[in-house]
């Protein structure tokens, strides 16, 4: 069946006028009632035109309080009323709504005069009024301050079109400035979960409402339509507890590795709705280096005990070496100094000066070997690179290793500390292949850097081993020694591929008051 149109909707008084209204009506009637009475009952007369009287004046200070009560109101709420004349295009408003519109004096305005610059807010505020519709239109404007103000004219809709048109009047620039600002926030809080680095989630009711781009990164894009939460993050709790609480959880992220994650997860209002805020930072970065960082302590731990137990088997074995081989040789030759004393035979007293000439020749000998064991002369009179170049001899020398040394003249001799550093890891580096590598050739070599360092280079064609499989603790000695003074070094092996050492450190000149370097 076809619908016939609805009619306008009639204006209806608001219900604080119709209250009025009704008190009003009352006090008509009392009056009225007391005008009867005073006709029936002339005695009353003089009683019932004081209470007349007195009921008249209740009445108007009521209506009076009435309309004070209804403008405090309405200036609370920014509000006054407007009537618009069309056929002069004059709009007439209330005293508060002058002031809004930058005088008091006068309560009519043409719309030339409102706005005198904009002939097409003047033409749109025209055909708003006089159409019979709802009228719902702001305009803006300069106010008594000098501010821009935006008024509010509201008038209900009519039967037809007319002339004449009522309604309020209301200044939301503070309204419109508080949306603006509001506006403002939200714009910076998207930029703000744009550029985060973390991954941020808005969850609602179990479902993803909002991802950042970081999330979309380290957990895939949106699929859509709402992901629930439990499909993206199985650990957390469904739904999440009132309390804000943060955990790890390991990820199965985008590329399809795994990887290390800190969720924090607090209660947020999204929208006007209780919903969730979940923060996600990756860890897996940290994580790493907090696991090599144990591993280091626990090397570093190991190699101060090995350091200790290495430095009392040094001492035992000085201390043997020096009562079992040198004492026992100085006590030989006390012996043959006091039988060549004791000896009357000139040829028998040459020949025990002659052994003891010889056992000292020796006992002169192993002290020089325990001497260079300790620390090589080589060092410290000759410089690093004849030390170097005489540690492979001496190392290497009756092995079937083929060796090759490249140690040309450095520019300056470095500091006590860097070349004592590079000596004792290029020991360490030839003893551990005598040991373990089961290798035919060793390549060794020195080189000066332009950035005021040095690099020590050593290589073999040995067994290798694996880089992350159990380590001795020589290359951490060895590594611990570099970073000591500042280097860095570098192992490069495979099982069955050789072994390849790169250590820098730094090349600083050594100065004449330097320990260990003879004086210019």
């Amino acid at each position: 069946m076809p619908s016939h149109p609805a009619s306008p909707p009639r204006p209806r008084l608001s219900t604080s006028l119709r209250a009025s209204l009704a008190t009003l009506a009352g006090l008509l009637l009392a009056a009225a009632l007391v005008a009867l009475l005073s006709i029936a009952a002339p005695s009353l007369r003089g009683s019932v035109l004081a209470a007349a009287m007195a009921l008249a004046v209740i009445g108007l200070a009521w209506l009076d309080a009435r309309r004070q009560q209804q403008a405090d109101a309405m200036a609370c709420m920014q509000l006054d009323h407007f009537h618009y004349d069309a056929r002069r295009q004059r709009l007439h408003v209330g005293t508060l709504a002058r002031h809004w519109m930058g005088s008091t004096a006068s309560a009519r305005w043409t719309l030339q005069q409102l706005l005198p610059d904009d002939s097409d807010q003047r033409r749109q505020l025209h055909d708003a009024l006089l159409s019979p519709e709802a009228v719902d239109i702001k305009l803006r404007l300069s106010g008594a301050d000098g501010r821009l103000r935006t008024l509010q004219l509201r008038s209900p809709a009519q039967a037809k079109p007319a002339l004449r048109r009522s309604g309020a009047i209301q200044d939301v620039s503070t309204a419109e400035q508080a949306q603006a600002t509001l506006a403002q926030y939200q714009r910076d809080i998207n930029a703000l979960a744009h550029t985060l680095p973390d991954a941020l989630l808005i969850v609602h009711d179990g479902v993803i409402a909002y991802r950042n781009p970081a999330a979309a990164q380290l957990l895939g894009p949106d699929p859509g339509d709402g992901q629930p939460l439990h499909q993206l993050l199985p650990q957390l709790q469904n739904p999440p507890p009132a309390q804000a609480h943060s955990l790890r959880v390991q990820l199965d992220n985008a590329s399809g590795s795994a990887s290390h994650a800190l969720v924090t997860v607090a209660p947020f209002v999204h929208e006007g709705e209780p919903s969730h805020l979940i923060l996600i930072r990756d860890i897996t970065q940290t994580e790493r280096t907090r696991r090599q960082l144990q591993a280091s302590n626990q090397e570093l731990q190991a190699m101060t005990q090995r350091l200790f137990s290495v430095q009392e088997d040094e001492r035992r074995a000085i201390s043997r070496d020096l009562h079992d081989d040198i004492g026992q040789a100085i006590t030989a030759m006390k012996l043959a100094a006091h039988a060549a004393i004791d000896e009357p035979d000139l040829q028998r007293r040459n020949e025990d000066l002659g052994l003891l000439l010889e056992m000292a020749d020796q006992t002169v000998g192993r002290l020089r070997d325990l001497s260079t064991l300790l620390r090589p002369p080589q060092l410290d009179a000759l410089g690093l690179e004849a030390a170097l170049s005489w540690q492979v001899r001496t190392i290497l020398r009756n092995r079937q290793i083929d060796y090759q040394v490249d140690v040309p003249p450095l520019s300056q001799r470095p500091a006590a500390l860097c070349e004592q550093t590079c000596f004792r890891i290029a020991q360490e580096s030839l003893t551990n292949i005598v040991r373990h590598a089961h290798a035919g050739s060793v390549s060794l070599s020195l080189e000066e850097l332009p950035d005021a360092s040095m690099r020590l280079y050593i290589s073999d064609d040995g067994d290798g081993f694996e880089p992350d499989g159990p380590r001795g603790l020589g290359l951490a000695v060895m590594r611990e020694r570099a970073h000591g003074v500042g280097g860095h070094l570098h192992i490069d092996t495979a099982p069955g591929a050789g072994t390849r050492i790169t250590c820098h450190l730094p090349f600083q000149p050594a100065t004449a008051s330097q320990p260990g370097h003879p004086a210019a």
